[in-house]
């Protein structure tokens, strides 16, 4: 639980409006060639820098081939991708100034700028430039086809000479976040759930801001990020732990959040909307189908070639009873709790939350020779086996336990009952009645979230 300052109701609500159109824009200044260097002279044009082409490189290994993992796509542009590493060169040398070759349009700067500012790694970067480009056509704009001549950069503080404070600031940051995983005995869902609440400890949304706010270094050092800012603070934490993390646009939302890839599937995570959620978790590794429609307000306007599954990854198990044969059943899905409801089992709401996927399943057995039948649920093989061989039919994997960190699902064994033998809870006073009953406690069955 992430304790965070009390607002009020209405704050709240405007904050969360305010997230409909959440102010990740970075803007570039644009001046014809021949301009006057104090740029305001020539009234200088605003420009969107367009990050719905290109969000994210990988060291190319000298292939000539620049990894496009916003949209999963390969980019073979060599010049974008010079461009692209012109730009961390400079960034790396905290230059003020970059020159182009004299064959580099305007739009490819463009890709090559949007692909380096969104690099996490770079959180030391002002998400604005100024573009000198000669203007061929006398329109007063920089289209895409016209050359560039230079960019002027810039930094989150003007005097470039305490970069060296930011990134030792930003490092240590970064540092006591993964002092908080352990990437060789958590699983991708644990350390996913615990950056995501640590980034949110740092941080507090704003609307507006300097240009801190759409870096890592906001979102984790200043304590203020927009959206841009803790999408990027999240992608460099998982990172750096090894794991998959993508930046996701929707230009028609001006919004910004996460994809990352849990135990080999692909997930939506927003942090900068659990910002202002009840419980911080609402936007937390959720499928395609739970952001366009499953959730309010929802996303819409990206476009990836990664497709999640059809399902969240925090899978709520549905508990119901039977009063007629005292059963109970155990189900993940929402169909199946429906179609019993209809014909007159109780739904008891959710019993525990169960990983979408882990190494440890929880088979689902069927016995049909006893009235009404019966099902068993067990992680054990052996256990399966001998069901089987006294008559089960094995259904298979019911659902996944989590790691032994998570919340313990008790089993309980009533030797006198015909149906319904076994009973499995959270809960521990209800653990405590049904043992005082009678019931033997066969102690922890698996794990939920």
């Amino acid at each position: 639980m992430i304790i965070k300052k009390l607002m009020s109701c209405q704050a709240v609500l405007l904050l969360r409006i305010g997230l409909a159109a959440c102010m990740f824009t970075l803007l570039a200044l644009v001046l014809p060639r021949g301009a006057a260097a104090a740029e305001v002279s020539a009234g200088p044009s605003l420009e969107e820098v367009d990050f719905s082409q290109v969000l994210d490189a990988k060291d190319p290994d000298g292939l000539g081939v620049m990894p496009l993992d916003y949209d999963g796509q390969e980019s073979t542009d060599a010049k974008v991708l010079a461009l692209y590493q012109q730009f961390l060169g400079a960034f790396d040398e905290c230059a003020a100034k970059v020159e182009f070759p004299e064959d580099a349009t305007c739009g490819e700067v463009r890709r090559a700028f949007s692909l380096a500012v969104a690099n996490a790694e770079y959180y030391w970067v002002a998400p604005k430039y100024s573009l000198e480009y000669e203007d061929a056509n006398k329109d007063d704009k920089a289209n895409d086809d016209e050359r560039a001549v230079d960019a002027k950069l810039r930094y989150v503080v003007s005097d470039t000479s305490k970069i060296p404070q930011i990134k030792t600031q930003v490092e240590a940051a970064v540092a006591k976040g993964l002092a908080l995983v352990d990437a060789k005995t958590m699983s991708d869902y644990q350390i996913a759930l615990k950056l995501h609440d640590y980034v949110l400890s740092c941080s507090a949304y704003v609307n507006t801001g300097d240009n801190s706010c759409y870096t890592p270094y906001g979102a984790l050092v200043c304590g203020k990020a927009v959206c841009q800012g803790y999408s990027l603070a999240y992608k460099l934490l998982l990172r750096r732990t090894g794991m998959e993390c993508l930046y996701v646009v929707s230009k028609d939302m001006n919004h910004s959040w996460n994809l990352v890839q849990v135990e080999g599937e692909w997930y939506h995570a927003d942090l900068t909307w659990d910002e202002t959620a009840t419980d911080h978790h609402e936007y937390f590794l959720k499928s395609d189908k739970s952001f366009k429609s499953g959730l309010t307000p929802s996303h819409y306007g990206w476009t990836t070639a990664h497709k999640t599954p059809d399902y969240d990854y925090a899978r709520p198990m549905y508990r119901l009873y039977n009063k007629y044969t005292g059963k109970r059943f155990y189900t993940s899905s929402a169909d199946e709790r429906d179609s019993l409801t209809k014909v007159g089992w109780t739904s008891e709401d959710t019993g525990w939350t169960a990983p979408a996927k882990s190494g440890t399943p929880v088979y689902r057995l069927y016995n049909s020779y006893v009235k009404g039948g019966d099902h068993h649920y067990t992680t054990k093989k052996d256990e399966v086996e001998t069901c089987k061989a006294a008559g089960w039919t094995d259904e298979g994997i019911g659902w996944y336990s989590a790691a032994t960190d998570g919340v313990a699902v008790y089993r309980t064994y009533n030797p006198f009952a015909v149906t319904g033998t076994h009973h499995y809870t959270t809960k521990a006073d209800e653990l405590k009645n049904i043992v005082a009953a009678g019931w033997r406690d066969e102690k922890i069955a698996w794990y939920g979230l």
